[in-house]
């Protein structure tokens, strides 16, 4: 069965050592994973200026693999219409395929005046935006839906689904809110099920987490996910053809 990875990352200078794409693309072949959506790490930090510099770095990382890789834009809602110039810019110039914000490691609550010209933005873009979720106090799944539940036609996407602890209130969200989705990566087995069972199947993709080609938890998050007991008709959905929907691929 095919799959997508909706949740990845990549970095330029990184701890684990100079990112390759073929690397990654090697793992991500040999694990059964066709194609990954990559944001970069390294601009998720709270003291990133260079969003322009990273941004391009990513493009051309993706580049090297365009069947195979996919990039997020990344920005910091904190820099207004600079920000809101940088996600377009991505999109349109770029061709990237949403955006990534991490509220918890950049600084910014969703409750913030400035997000909201990012949503606005990403509504005229019509592209998603992917956000990091699970670690109170500013990334909580509820925080993330409100956004959804204000901006109907924005598409809104937690990225770990509430992880270990928040999962119920990502089901919360999602059952509240069609535009909003889940992505399963991190969250237990009992929550991954629970969410499956409650959930239109329609609002939930896959992701690992991987960082460059690290493959430790990006091999078990794959084992995890396919040891569910759902059918094969729910499988290829959240493996493979949501996330085509959502990315327009």
């Amino acid at each position: 069965m095919k799959i997508v990875d909706f949740h990845t990352h990549a970095g330029s200078y990184y701890a684990y050592g100079r990112p390759s794409a073929a690397k990654q693309v090697e793992l991500m072949l040999k694990n059964g994973v066709e194609k990954a959506i990559v944001s970069n790490i390294n601009a998720l930090r709270s003291n990133c200026h260079n969003f322009k510099e990273e941004n391009d770095w990513l493009a051309k990382y993706v580049s090297e693999f365009p069947d195979n890789l996919y990039a997020y834009a990344v920005v910091n809602p904190f820099n207004g219409g600079k920000a809101v110039s940088e996600f377009r810019r991505c999109v349109e110039e770029l061709g990237m395929r949403g955006l990534k914000l991490h509220p918890w490691l950049q600084g910014f609550s969703c409750s913030d005046n400035d997000i909201r010209p990012i949503v606005e933005e990403s509504i005229r873009l019509n592209v998603p935006i992917i956000f990091h979720d699970g670690t109170p106090p500013y990334s909580t799944p509820l925080q993330i839906a409100n956004l959804a539940r204000m901006y109907p036609e924005a598409t809104i996407i937690s990225g770990h689904s509430g992880l270990n602890d928040l999962w119920k209130n990502a089901i919360d969200g999602a059952k509240r809110n069609k535009n909003f989705y889940l992505c399963l990566c991190g969250p237990s087995t009992l929550a991954m099920e629970r969410i499956i069972n409650e959930v239109d199947i329609n609002q939930i993709v896959f992701g690992t987490d991987l960082v460059n080609d690290r493959g430790k938890y990006f091999v078990y998050r794959l084992h995890k996910f396919q040891q569910l007991n759902i059918s094969d008709e729910k499988k290829r959905k959240i493996l493979w053809d949501n996330a085509l929907k959502l990315l327009k691929l």
